[in-house]
């Protein structure tokens, strides 16, 4: 349902985290008059339950994060080697520098933004 969209990762990462603070209290019972309820067992299975979905879920971002990551890291990686390989002594190298140094411009605000994104993952990871 998350699918690709770090952001929608990170939005479900912190609500799974706000969700936690609500159940998890140092009490263990309750009492309403003469009478008791423990509930300590009860909490404590439904906390472990809540622990293990969050490392699957945990799991599951950190491989759409890496993949992710991995694919930003080729693409620059790429633009790079483009650029280090031409010759600025051709005319015609020149050109296609100049060419390829301008698309980059116009990539790199998406870049910046990716970027920002995969950080964020990982303090969240």
């Amino acid at each position: 349902m998350l699918g690709e969209s770090i952001t929608n990762w990170n939005q479900f990462l912190k609500d799974i985290k706000q969700g936690r603070k609500i159940i998890d209290t140092n009490e263990d019972y309750k009492t309403f008059g003469g009478l008791e309820i423990s509930y300590g067992n009860v909490q404590n299975r439904i906390m472990g339950k809540y622990d293990q979905l969050h490392r699957e879920i945990l799991q599951k971002f950190g491989g759409t994060l890496g993949g992710q990551m991995k694919e930003f890291k080729t693409m620059v990686q790429s633009a790079r080697h483009k650029l280090e390989g031409l010759n600025l002594d051709d005319s015609e190298d020149v050109t296609i520098f100049v060419t390829e140094v301008q698309e980059m411009n116009r990539k790199s605000s998406g870049w910046a933004d990716q970027l920002e994104r995969c950080k964020s993952g990982q303090k969240l990871l």
